[in-house]
């Protein structure tokens, strides 16, 4: 035991470690053995075996003059465990947005989607999950789902932000009669049967990368008004 202390002062915390772990499968199962093991496994982040070792020296005998600092060892484990799953989930999903961005963009559809579906199952609130999803809805011509997707992704998702705009610009134009959208506290009328409005969707269709459906919008008012 004192060597592993003597270890530890000398930062060679891996060995004191095995040391101490040595000790209590040899039946020394001890106050001074599992706080130093709850101690050295905070000091080297871990923290799940470090709440354990903690809390089981907190338990044994003699522990009273200690017992108090070794169960707030063991709070700010459990503390620190939890923060450190947060960081874990969020590089994961961070990495799947990337990964799923790339599948879409190659034109990989289905796959992309397969990854949505699981993802979205473990973390349904996040915003760039909750954009992609949206976004293939909108591909896929299904503008209720869309727009839901969208929403959900706000606030702070600018794309998300000009995709329900554009929606709500194609919803007003598939109206007969002219209609005010209103948008981030602002207003805007469309009215289908005017070139203008035309010009409008097909510049947004532009804005977000979908050259094709712009020259949808355009031919079909270049038919509507003449050249």
């Amino acid at each position: 035991a004192r060597k592993a202390d003597l270890l530890h002062e000398l930062g060679q915390n891996e060995l004191a470690i095995k040391l101490n772990e040595e000790l209590v499968r040899r039946g020394m199962v001890t106050v001074r053995v599992c706080s130093a093991l709850g101690w050295l496994h905070f000091a080297e982040k871990h923290y799940e075996k470090a709440a354990y070792y903690l809390d089981l020296a907190s338990g044994l005998p003699n522990a009273e003059p200690v017992a108090a600092s070794l169960a707030d060892g063991a709070r700010r484990a459990r503390e620190r465990l939890q923060q450190t799953e947060q960081v874990r989930l969020e590089q994961q999903l961070e990495r799947a947005v990337s990964r799923i961005q790339n599948l879409i963009e190659t034109l990989n559809l289905a796959p992309a989607e397969r990854e949505l579906e699981v993802y979205l199952a473990s973390a349904p609130d996040h915003g760039d999950l909750n954009y992609w999803r949206g976004y293939l809805h909108h591909l896929y011509g299904e503008t209720a789902q869309a727009e839901a997707c969208y929403i959900r992704a706000l606030p702070g998702n600018e794309q998300a932000r000009g995709k329900l705009l554009l929606l709500q610009t194609e919803r007003a134009m598939a109206l007969s009669a002219a209609s005010d959208i209103n948008f981030d506290e602002t207003s805007e009328t469309v009215d289908p049967t005017t070139f203008a409005s035309h010009i409008r969707l097909a510049k947004l269709h532009e804005e977000h990368g979908w050259s094709g459906r712009a020259v949808a919008v355009l031919e079909a008012a270049r038919q509507r008004f003449g050249d």
